[in-house]
C-alpha cells in the first residue's frame, strides 16, 4: 500500500492518537487529584478553624 503522504504521517497520526489518548488520562487525574486537595484542604481548613475557635 503507498500512502501519497508518505510513511510518516501515518506514524505520526497514531502517535497523535496515543498522545491524545494519554493527555486526556493525564487531565483526567490532575482533575481527580485536583478535586481530592480541594476537599482535604476544606477539611483541613474547618478543623483548624474548629481548634481556634475553642
Amino acid at each position: 500500500m503507498v500512502d501519497k503522504h508518505g510513511p510518516r504521517t501515518q506514524r505520526n497520526c497514531k502517535c497523535n492518537c496515543e498522545h491524545g489518548k494519554m493527555a486526556m488520562l493525564d487531565h483526567a487525574c490532575n482533575f481527580l487529584i485536583h478535586l481530592e486537595t480541594s476537599r482535604l484542604r476544606k477539611s483541613l481548613g474547618s478543623l483548624i478553624l474548629m481548634d481556634f475557635s475553642k
